[in-house]
């Protein structure tokens, strides 16, 4: 089945990304529990979410508007009907891309519709400490955990005017003076972090030797993601392909009360331990395996909280039984949040472990 999510927004398939959100938050809006008290608009709500996450993001919506070709010769006449009249059809997706993507669309706005009804029912005082409280299992869950796109969360909470955009950003990544006799290099994330990283490492650049292969080879290049990679790799050295790491870095820029502040913590209870379930397994992917269980805490680095997640998976290139060393640390700033991913092959240890450790440790925010 395949979902007419123009239709459901309402907006011209040459819309653009901007008349895309201003439509999302219309809709959002529309749909809202408090402007409908006496139906269930929950479906609505989903298909929404659904519609905003594909079509927010350039590369599904590339993928959806070459199979939405075949759809509307297939369903002629469906764009006159009323955006949630009849969504069912029996299309069968042909880009397996592209079901993917559906199918993660619509377990983030599961996701995100079943915690937005659980907050509402939180009493007033709770609300009042500000939107991360109430929204946090999808702040997590479906943005931090998954790189579908931006989502943007409307909420109430009795105001009737709380509207908040999370937005996945790319800091430019200004490289600075050496910072030890090692050739460590402090980059600073535009105004928003700094971090320090061996000389063994490199930036990806989007116009390297590596970068322009895996697009031509239509693999995934991680866009919104900063990525530091292994020494020669953009060259396409041999022994960089006879190595492994990754230093990956998303940024997703909010408002004011968004997140936590840098200074604050909380229980990690069984709330929490369900968002990691799902953090670890979107962070993995379908081509890997997580071996054993992961730990997860509270770190202090540079006097700001963080929450520390490692684990194993098995490897996803030449050999699938070489075990990955991971972490994930998720920095938070009131307005700005922070998901650092390390990675390294458990062979290259002597390589990896000491310095990435350090690069952990040399977080900052500006």
């Amino acid at each position: 089945m395949l979902k007419d999510y123009y239709r459901i927004l309402g907006v011209a398939e040459t819309a653009t990304a901007e008349e895309i959100t201003s439509a999302y938050r219309e809709q959002a809006m529309r749909w809202h529990p408090d402007k409908n008290p006496d139906s269930d608009t929950t479906e609505q709500m989903k298909d929404v979410n659904e519609a905003y996450s594909i079509l927010s993001n350039p590369q599904s919506r590339m993928r959806y508007d070459k199979e939405y070709q075949f759809f509307r010769y297939a369903y002629p006449g469906t764009q006159h009907k009323e955006p949630n009249s009849s969504a069912n059809n029996s299309y069968d997706i042909q880009d397996e891309n592209l079901k993917a993507d559906v199918e993660n669309a619509r377990r983030a706005a599961e996701n995100y519709v079943r915690e937005f009804y659980a907050s509402l029912k939180k009493d007033t005082v709770t609300a009042a400490k500000g939107a991360w409280n109430g929204m946090k299992p999808y702040l997590v869950a479906a943005v931090i955990m998954t790189f579908i796109g931006l989502i943007v969360v409307l909420s109430d909470f009795g105001s009737n005017s709380l509207s908040m955009a999370l937005e996945v950003q790319i800091p430019k990544m200004t490289e600075e003076e050496a910072t030890s006799t090692e050739g460590w290099t402090n980059y600073r994330g535009g105004d928003a972090f700094q971090l320090s990283v061996p000389a063994t490492v490199e930036l990806r650049n989007a116009n390297d030797a590596y970068s322009q292969t895996l697009h031509r080879l239509s693999l995934t290049e991680n866009d919104g993601i900063i990525i530091f990679q292994q020494k020669g790799l953009a060259e396409q050295k041999d022994e960089a392909y006879g190595k492994y790491c990754r230093i990956m870095i998303q940024y997703i820029k909010g408002s004011d009360g968004d997140f936590m502040k840098s200074n604050e913590k909380e229980d990690l209870n069984h709330e929490w331990k369900t968002l990691f379930d799902e953090l670890v397994a979107e962070t993995i992917g379908s081509a890997s395996k997580l071996m054993g269980s992961y730990t997860y805490k509270w770190e202090v680095v540079n006097g700001v909280n963080c929450i520390q997640i490692d684990y194993k998976r098995m490897g996803t290139n030449f050999d699938a039984s070489i075990p990955v060393i991971c972490r994930i640390a998720i920095f938070q700033n009131n307005n700005e949040m922070v998901k650092l991913i390390l990675s390294y092959r458990e062979k290259e240890a002597n390589l990896w472990q000491f310095d990435f450790e350090k690069v952990f440790k040399s977080f900052k925010w500006i």
